[in-house]
């Protein structure tokens, strides 16, 4: 935080702005780990089990968040790609089609676990 003296003398603080955001930055950046765990987990369930509703819940959670907040910090790829799956998991679907829309998102989901990998080594 820096401070000045304003026109009355009084101390006026004003925070630095680029230090908070560099520092939220890290903290989503660090978030990511248990986001990716738990996008992995759910992956490999809807794999072995087949397509469930919890599952692709699951991963329409994460997938929501990230395209919300990822292009704020400059992960816009990240971002893109999140939104991509939030957008075809926000539509209703029947238990019969669950497969369908699991296929339809698998690879965009590797390519998310990707993309936060890459966040996480820094190459964000």
């Amino acid at each position: 935080m820096t401070a000045s003296i304003d026109a009355d003398g009084l101390e006026d603080s004003e925070p630095d702005f680029d230090k908070l955001l560099s520092r939220v930055k890290a903290d989503f950046v660090e978030s990511l780990l248990q986001r990716s765990i738990d996008l992995e987990n759910a992956r490999v369930v809807l794999d072995r089990d087949g397509a469930t509703s919890a599952g692709l819940s699951t991963i329409a959670d994460i997938a929501h968040k990230l395209a919300g907040v990822a292009p704020s910090f400059g992960f816009h790829a990240m971002g893109e790609t999140a939104l991509a799956i939030d957008r075809d998991l926000q539509t209703e679907t029947p238990p019969a089609s669950t497969r369908a829309v699991w296929h339809r998102n698998r690879d965009r989901v590797e390519l998310l676990l990707d993309l936060m990998e890459d966040a996480m080594d820094g190459a964000g």
